[in-house]
């Protein structure tokens, strides 16, 4: 009967790590949109190429974060594990190219 209650409390974990990992992503998602608001109406110079370059790159950011956040919610729903192989992979690849650079 403990095993069970084991394994019961294991799933429960798995969720709700993806879940906070989902809610993260939307809170940083949110304070990157917050920041950048901030700065488009504090500014007073007229924007150039490279301050509407920054911005579009930043969108595209913040988009990408809003998407992997729904798939995070979305497999924690299905009860998918968060983490999984390929994204440890990804991840690592990711890091050793940017700190290489």
């Amino acid at each position: 009967m403990l095993e069970i209650y084991n394994i019961v409390l294991e799933i429960n974990n798995i969720f709700m790590k993806a879940k906070r990992l989902a809610i993260v992503k939307f809170t940083v998602a949110a304070l990157i949109l917050a920041l950048m608001t901030y700065w488009i109406f504090k500014t007073t110079k007229p924007f150039n190429g490279y301050a509407y370059g920054t911005i579009g790159v930043m969108l595209i950011i913040v988009g990408f974060v809003i998407y992997s956040g729904i798939q995070a919610l979305r497999d924690a729903r299905l009860g998918l594990n968060p983490i999984d192989e390929l994204s440890k992979k990804i991840t690592q690849k990711a890091a050793s190219s940017a700190f290489s650079i």
